[in-house]
């Protein structure tokens, strides 16, 4: 649970005066931002969630709605879960997923580089951990998997992790006209994908993960001539 909570982190974490997980406030992520509140608790830290969508905005004011809510009304929303400050913060920072920026200690980031005590855990917990950063920054398309991020560095990383597990994989480089900056995907197979699929906890990426197919040789009969 501890390794997922961390690839989970490592995608879409924050840290600053508290530290938390940040994901999409609509209402169709509610049932996700469930599962990542329980995968924080189940490793013994307490969550507060907000999560919050407006349909409206008067000189700046949101108004707020508070539900039923129609996807088609939502002008923006936004969503976060918060699970401690400094001192989980200290925990975070002895597993290698934060780091300080400042002396003092004060100033924190996280930390695209992981861990060298991650690269010799066991397949079970190295899967985990790609699975929470894949939940996060990743996708499913065909049921190919991939997953995106803009260091180079944490890219590499990436690579050998998963090159130590087993899996092939394949990187492509893209540059982002909107943030101009390179980003760097990585895309599994359909068969690598598919051995993820029990540590996957996103409802919609287990879903259009597909069982490999197999092509078995067909055995010609045997023909006797006379």
């Amino acid at each position: 649970d501890l390794a997922y909570l961390l690839g989970l982190f490592y995608g879409d974490g924050e840290c600053g005066t508290s530290i938390g997980i940040s994901f999409g406030g609509r209402p169709e992520f509610f049932p996700w931002q469930d599962i990542v509140v329980e995968s924080i608790q189940k490793c013994g830290f307490d969550t507060i969630l907000d999560r919050t969508a407006w349909d409206s905005e008067v000189d700046g004011a949101k108004t707020l709605k508070s539900g039923p809510f129609n996807g088609t009304q939502i002008r923006g929303s936004s969503g976060n879960v918060t699970f401690g400050s400094t001192r989980v913060q200290d925990i975070f920072i002895q597993l290698g997923a934060i780091k300080l920026t400042s002396e003092t200690g004060l100033g924190r980031q996280r930390s695209l580089q992981i861990p060298t005590w991650l690269f010799n855990a066991n397949e079970a917990t190295k899967r985990n951990f790609l699975a929470g950063w894949f939940d996060t920054d990743g996708s499913v398309k065909n049921g190919c998997m991939s997953g995106c991020t803009k260091s180079w560095t944490f890219a590499q990383d990436l690579c050998v992790l998963l090159s130590s597990i087993g899996v092939d994989y394949a990187i492509k480089p893209g540059w982002n006209v909107d943030y101009k900056k390179w980003y760097y995907t990585i895309i599994l197979s359909i068969h690598h994908s598919w051995g993820f699929r029990d540590f996957l906890r996103h409802p919609s990426k287990k879903t259009e993960l597909r069982l490999p197919k197999t092509n078995p040789q067909r055995r010609k009969p045997n023909i006797c001539t006379t």
